[in-house]
């Protein structure tokens, strides 16, 4: 048996892997650094092993031509680099006795079966290259998550819930390449202006010159419309960070006119920020225990952004919105985040624009997506007469202490649209779109 230790490889993440394992073992010293106490290298083995197989495949092989003009035969040789250049880069052994063991003992270890057709994954013949890490398995579990929550069982499902746990566990341990958490703290003056549009008649401009908070809010309970991230009855209050991409949401047609407000956070909330997926993670060190859960987890949060984006179409049903729905309710009620050393819900989601690259918009959620009242409002409700009986009162709605935003002074202007903009996507064919190959 031979023994190994830290110091055998340069590569600082199995560096740290065989310090984390070295007290479970008392074989002796290493072989190779004799003051130093060693580790069997079955069981670095078996650590490269999963690293390996995570971030590796076998290499395809590219044609070529033979130099002689005689000789028209076309040869096959193979990309990528050998196994035994593949696990030196890998682990960057300092003693060449621990990487011939470790070496051996791959190969030793690798457990296929022939007779039911098995192939060696390790082979000193064998060629490999770096494979696309897939989502681990969590896009499967979201389309089991969607039938179940769709078709099944909607409401006191516990398997719901457990797929959103797992597929959203630790989010916000998340960076991206600049490290960028995906899940932070917006303050006030880092969001900026929150912009809201509504097409509007005569009619609709005096209801909301008469309240304008209450108009161009999210919708009351009574009234609200079930939408990309919330039900009927449900508040949200979705904005956008530009006046421009908050008309291209809306999409009015010519000849329109549309009221435009803004609306500005009143507090700092809690948001899961799904731009910060549009482009590669933080590197983490491959030997880091959670390296693979978190890229496909990345992976994963890259998918499920392109499916918050996509534009709601006249066409969609009811039940098309019942997945994502369920997930921002399991963000603002039972996803347990934390930030800033303290523990928190998730109350806004920011997403890109499906209508105007590159636009962002933001969905708030909860009590964050309540406005402040407006005079108007205050007025009213001091003129309300109490209700007749103790029970009514108990059922009457209260309004939370502390609103997400409010509108913005003298922010309410009425644009008449013009003319708009279309941009085109990637032409196919007729026959393309009508039979899609697979």
């Amino acid at each position: 048996m031979t023994l190994v230790c830290p110091e055998c490889f340069g590569e600082k993440g199995l560096k740290r892997r065989i310090e984390g394992i070295r007290p479970g073992y008392d074989e002796g010293p290493c072989d190779f650094h004799p003051r130093r106490k060693g580790v069997p290298v079955e069981a670095v083995a078996a650590i490269v092993d999963e690293v390996f197989r995570n971030n590796y495949g076998f290499s395809e092989t590219e044609a070529f031509f033979s130099s002689d003009p005689d000789d028209d035969r076309i040869y096959h040789q193979p990309t990528g680099t050998d196994f035994r250049e593949t696990v030196e880069s890998l682990t960057k052994p300092s003693e060449d006795g621990a990487f011939d063991a470790l070496c051996s003992q791959l190969i030793a270890a690798d457990d296929y079966w022939p007779p039911d057709g098995g192939e060696a994954f390790y082979s000193e013949d064998a060629h490999y290259g770096p494979v696309r890490a897939s989502d681990g398995g969590n896009g499967l579990l979201w389309q089991r998550f969607c039938q179940d929550i769709v078709h099944r069982r909607r409401f006191f499902n516990d398997d719901a819930r457990g797929a959103l746990a797992t597929i959203f566990r630790n989010v916000h341990l998340l960076q991206d390449l600049h490290r960028n958490p995906a899940v932070y703290m917006l303050a006030p003056d880092e969001a900026g202006d929150l912009h809201r549009a509504r097409i509007v008649d005569e009619a609709e401009l005096q209801k909301i010159s008469d309240d304008p908070v209450g108009r161009m809010g999210a919708a009351p309970p009574k009234v609200g419309r079930a939408n990309r991230m919330n039900p009927s009855g449900v508040r949200a209050f979705y904005g956008s960070f530009d006046q421009k991409t908050c008309l291209s949401e809306l999409r009015p047609l010519v000849g329109d006119r549309v009221a435009v407000a803004t609306f500005r956070l009143r507090r700092p909330v809690c948001v899961l920020d799904l731009t910060r997926f549009g482009a590669g993670p933080k590197e983490l060190n491959v030997f880091a225990k959670d390296h693979a859960r978190r890229l496909a987890q990345w992976r994963f949060m890259q998918r499920f952004m392109s499916e918050i984006a996509r534009p709601i179409l006249k066409s969609d049903e009811h039940l098309d919105y019942v997945p994502t729905q369920a997930v921002a309710e399991f963000l603002a009620h039972e996803l347990e985040v934390h930030v800033g050393g303290n523990e928190r819900r998730i109350e806004a989601v920011i997403y890109t624009s499906a209508q105007r690259s590159p636009g962002r918009n933001i969905v708030l959620l909860g009590h964050a997506a309540l406005a402040e009242a407006s005079d108007a409002a205050v007025r009213k409700a001091a003129k309300t007469p109490p209700p007749s009986s103790f029970e009514l009162n108990l059922l009457k709605p209260t309004i939370p202490p502390d609103p997400g935003i409010s509108l913005a002074e003298r922010s309410l202007v009425v644009l008449s649209i013009t003319g708009a903009e279309f941009t085109p996507g990637d032409a196919a064919g007729l026959r393309d779109v009508i039979n899609p190959a697979f």
